[in-house]
Order: C-alpha cells, then sequence, then structure tokens
C-alpha cells in the first residue's frame, strides 16, 4: 500500500469514546438512580472484571510493542498480529475496553453505565473498527482475510 502514513484514518482516540460514555452514564446516574445488583457491595466481583479486562490489554499492547507495530488506530500497521491474544480476538483492546466498563458498571453498581456500552461499542464498530478492516484489508489482502477466516472479532477462533 503505497503512502500509508494515515494508517486506518481513525481521527480520535477510542478509548474517549468509552470514558464518555460511562462518564455520561456516571452522571446521569446521580439524577436517576439505577441499580442492578441487590447489593451494595460490589468490590471483589468487580476487581475480578477488572483484572480480567486488564489482562486483555496488557497482553495486546504488550503483543503489539513485541511485533513493532502501531497501537493507535491513525498510524500505519506494520504487520498482521495474529498470535498470542490475537489468536483469540481481533480486537482485544476494543473487548478490553468493554470489560473494564463492565467491571466499573459492577463497582458503582450503575446500570446505566452498563447500559452506556451498547453505544460505545456501536461507535467503535462504525467508526474505528470498520475503518481499521478495510485499510488492514487494502494493505495484507489475502494474509488478513486468511486471519479473519480463523480469528472473530471480538472472541473466539473458528
Amino acid at each position: 500500500m503505497e503512502n500509508d502514513q494515515k494508517g486506518a484514518g481513525v481521527k480520535f482516540p477510542p478509548p474517549l469514546v468509552y470514558l464518555f460514555a460511562l462518564g455520561s452514564a456516571w452522571i446521569a446516574n446521580i439524577f436517576i438512580p439505577l441499580a442492578f445488583l441487590p447489593t451494595v457491595d460490589c468490590l471483589y466481583g468487580a476487581l475480578i472484571v477488572f483484572c480480567v479486562g486488564s489482562v486483555l490489554a496488557l497482553s495486546a499492547v504488550i503483543k503489539l510493542h513485541f511485533s513493532r507495530t502501531s497501537i493507535e488506530p491513525w498510524k500505519p500497521t506494520s504487520q498482521i498480529v495474529d498470535s498470542g491474544i490475537f489468536g483469540f480476538s481481533r480486537n482485544p483492546i476494543y473487548l478490553s475496553f468493554n470489560v473494564l466498563g463492565i467491571a466499573a458498571a459492577i463497582y458503582d453498581n450503575n446500570l446505566w453505565m452498563l447500559f452506556s456500552l451498547i453505544p460505545a461499542t456501536m461507535i467503535i464498530s462504525t467508526l474505528v473498527i470498520a475503518k481499521e478492516e478495510r485499510y488492514l484489508q487494502l494493505k495484507f489482502g489475502d494474509q488478513y482475510a486468511d486471519y479473519c477466516e480463523r480469528v472473530n472479532r471480538w472472541w473466539g477462533r473458528r
């Protein structure tokens, strides 16, 4: 792919979508509290889910670093990373954002936060993942198509 200087062409940091969604839900919960768990002490459950999300994110970041390819979707990708956590999810970082959002919702016992992950994920899927997939398909062709055949977008091997 010639003149590959912008990567997938994403113009904003994707974590901001999740931060905005969760922050808005937190504010909504101040005005209209909406709990989803019968207990107010959700620390241990939230901690477990937080650890899962953190491991997903950290393993993806480490794998990208050692593969010498960019984590930022506005920079060029040097190669398809299809091993490690990327052998189970084509989007482990975005998956981790959802898992971390679930952890925040459990910790705050806030159903609004849980609901806010739906539009956040839809925005990420439409404005980020779709652009990334088009870019990777154009740049890597059959290699990326083969990877998509083997690994699901969110989780699981085919």
